[in-house]
């Protein structure tokens, strides 16, 4: 196989790889090569032996660690397997810090609508009940509580019985 067709072979390798540990499977069977990577995966001492061309493993001009290759590859080649293992290893890692960072947006949106709706419910109870703003955030969780429900959704029912009687209010100064 030709030194351009190796470099074509791996680089769709890397490109349809859903996983690090699946293109070092594949790039390892397509090339006849025993790859190791001392940083990720210790190989036991016992089978190292031969030659070995040690490649950066390299993505966004850092070194993530050395790739050692034991074949008859020109270090061309082996550079290349380094380097877009490499970024598919940094690719891997930023996708996981998306969805973490997503998640983790998605919670605070999700608390901070949460709080809103609480501090309408609350200053509704306050300014209808005249009870305290402790006492309001008490009786949403005890309702909550007591129907199995969130906070959120005892909150919401508050704020919608309130906009439901200001429209019934104002319906009725319109027909007066």
């Amino acid at each position: 196989m030709q030194e351009n067709e190796i470099l074509f072979q791996v680089s769709q390798i890397v490109s349809d790889a859903d996983s690090f540990s699946l293109a070092v499977t594949r790039i390892r069977s397509q090339l006849a090569l025993t790859i190791y990577l001392p940083r990720l995966v210790s190989p036991p001492v016992q089978t190292l032996s031969g030659s070995f061309y040690a490649a950066p493993l390299r993505a966004s001009g850092r070194e993530l660690g050395k790739l050692l290759v034991q074949a008859d590859l020109p270090h061309r080649v082996s550079n290349y397997v380094g380097e877009q293992l490499g970024m598919l290893l940094e690719r891997t890692h930023l996708s996981q810090n998306r969805a973490r960072l997503e998640a983790e947006l998605a919670s605070l949106r999700e608390d901070l609508a949460t709080r809103k709706a609480v501090e309408r419910a609350q200053g509704i109870l306050v300014t209808r009940r005249g009870i305290t703003p402790a006492s309001a955030r008490r009786w949403i969780s005890q309702q909550a509580h007591q129907a199995a429900s969130s906070i959120l959704e005892v909150a919401e029912q508050v704020v919608a019985m309130e906009d439901a009687r200001r429209s019934a209010g104002q319906s009725q100064q319109r027909i007066a």
